[in-house]
């Protein structure tokens, strides 16, 4: 609704600030999510508690070098979105208090989540909906994400927290630990950035707004089913931590069975997609995006290789291969960058987005070819059978199996 409303240019406004703003939210995450995944997983509530003071009064800070950072180089590289992009920065602050979705894949709570994200999700619908049928301008429309991220917070701690988890603690010795244990995968978050959100500010910088929108309106439709991915493993996370301790020879059949089922997810998605092709896309989309269409269906392609980015990313975190984590992400960053060179010299959007393509598929997979944990690559490539995880689902419904 807001895209088709905003049309490519000013769109491609506000993708481009949200993208800048993305790319440099490693000063408000630090790396620190997957870690307290982990923690939240594997520890008791108090222990839980605890590490939420340290990771958001470390992160609160880093929201005060974000702000200054990003404000420096929008005033400096593209002052006229800088009123546009304040709300949205200003937004990150509660992000930066905001570990719930850590909590929520550690300890299980997707019920609770899911309740809270829905009514934050309603009542920023209806402010959507009220500004547009008001024809209200783009720093009225930027101002939504704003009112999305509060909600997205005090929703949850208001009918589930309570004061259960969230505290906030300022503590130097503490971040020194932190920093000193963490660091290389603190890094990684700052490179992940170059082939996650560069696309977008490369084409907003170089080329135009419009078509900045224009690719961004390519992957309005992929990105969100990144989160089936995400929640997938996040459902099976705690399993995952215990069979890595205690029974390494099912961790790795179970990392089979989490492949196996997002590629099967990844087939249906695709049989849809290009079954239905233009027709299902222009009834989201007006046409003023027809530019589009043909990024959209090489994000699509690429979309396994995005799936297999949680779960070769909780696999290194689980194990503390921070280094392999890092060395990833810049192979993949150095790789798009080079590649969007290309696409930025040419003016062509289909190189960016097979640009984007490849870097997920060397980040996620080809990376692995070859990585010292040979029986993780083999869980990969066993995971490629569609039929793996339809067998072991058939078995838990008509054989009263348990799926963990």
């Amino acid at each position: 609704m807001i895209i088709n409303y905003l049309g490519p240019e000013e769109q491609g406004r506000i993708a481009f600030i949200n993208n800048l703003s993305l790319f440099f939210s490693f000063f408000i995450t630090l790396g620190l999510n997957s870690i307290y995944t982990v923690i939240c997983g594997s520890n008791n509530i108090n222990i839980i508690k605890k590490r939420y003071g340290y990771y958001s009064g470390l992160r609160v800070l880093g929201f005060l070098v974000f702000m200054i950072v990003m404000l420096a180089i929008i005033y400096t590289t593209k002052p006229d979105v800088f009123f546009i992009a304040l709300p949205i920065l200003v937004s990150k602050f509660f992000v930066s208090l905001n570990l719930y979705q850590s909590i929520v894949d550690g300890r299980g709570k997707f019920k609770e989540y899911t309740i809270s994200q829905f009514i934050s999700l309603v009542i920023t619908s209806i402010v959507v909906i009220f500004c547009i049928k008001n024809n209200y301008g783009v720093i009225a429309i930027a101002s939504t994400f704003l009112i999305k991220e509060a909600l997205s917070f005090f929703v949850f701690y208001f009918l589930f927290d309570k004061g259960k988890y969230f505290k906030i603690s300022f503590n130097s010795n503490k971040y020194k630990t932190i920093f000193r244990r963490s660091s290389k995968l603190m890094l990684s978050s700052i490179v992940v950035g170059l082939f996650t959100q560069i696309d977008i500010l490369m084409i907003g910088w170089f080329i135009s707004d419009r078509s900045a929108g224009v690719y961004s309106a390519s992957t309005r439709l992929t990105t969100p089913l990144n989160f089936i991915s995400i929640i997938f493993v996040a459902i099976f996370i705690s399993s995952l931590i215990e069979k890595y301790k205690n029974r390494k020879e099912e961790y790795y059949h179970l990392i089979s069975l989490i492949v196996s089922a997002l590629f099967s997810i990844y087939i249906v998605i695709v049989l849809f997609v290009y079954c239905l092709g233009g027709d299902f896309y222009f009834k989201i989309f007006s046409h003023q995006y027809s530019e589009s269409l043909s990024l959209y269906y090489i994000h699509i392609l690429g979309l396994f290789f995005i799936f297999l980015g949680g779960v070769t990313g909780n696999h290194l975190v689980i194990i503390k291969d921070y280094d392999s984590e890092l060395k990833k992400t810049i192979y993949a960053a150095c790789l798009n960058i080079i590649l969007n060179f290309f696409g930025i010299y040419y003016k062509n959007l289909e190189i960016i987005a097979i640009s984007s393509v490849v870097s997920y598929a060397l980040a996620n997979f080809l990376f692995f070819i070859t990585y010292k944990d040979r029986l993780f690559f083999k869980s990969l490539i066993k995971g490629f059978n569609p039929f793996l995880a339809t067998s072991y689902f058939i078995e838990v419904i008509f054989k009263k199996k348990t799926f963990k």
